[in-house]
């Protein structure tokens, strides 16, 4: 095994554990150790899978298509973007919930 493949090893294990912030940190420095001539897609996938877990979707679909230009067809990162796209986009609706409950509370009572 190559050092860059011990990194992503390493930061898969992290992941399952969800040690998420240490798993994003090996992982990106998988790809700064990995030889320009050795394809990253597994780190972009991890990245996703990652990013995904965070649920911060926008970045995680940013590094899955990444590592579909980079391995098209690599099913796991399909299913991995399907899925996110059936998600219900939640993120709207505590932003609401959130100014409502601010404008309540500055008004207050009376």
């Amino acid at each position: 095994l190559q050092y860059f493949q011990v990194l992503l090893n390493l930061a898969r294990v992290l992941f399952n554990l969800q040690y998420l912030d240490d798993a994003i940190y090996l992982t990106r420095r998988s790809l700064e150790v990995q030889p320009p001539d050795k394809n990253a897609w597994q780190q972009y996938f991890t990245l996703g899978e990652i990013f995904k877990a965070y649920g911060h979707y926008q970045e995680a679909s940013l590094h899955l298509r990444h590592a579909l230009e980079l391995k098209p067809e690599f099913e796991p990162a399909v299913a991995a973007l399907k899925d996110m796209e059936s998600l219900p986009d939640t993120t709207i609706h505590v932003y609401t919930l959130l100014i409502i409950v601010c404008l309540v509370s500055v008004s207050g009572p009376g």
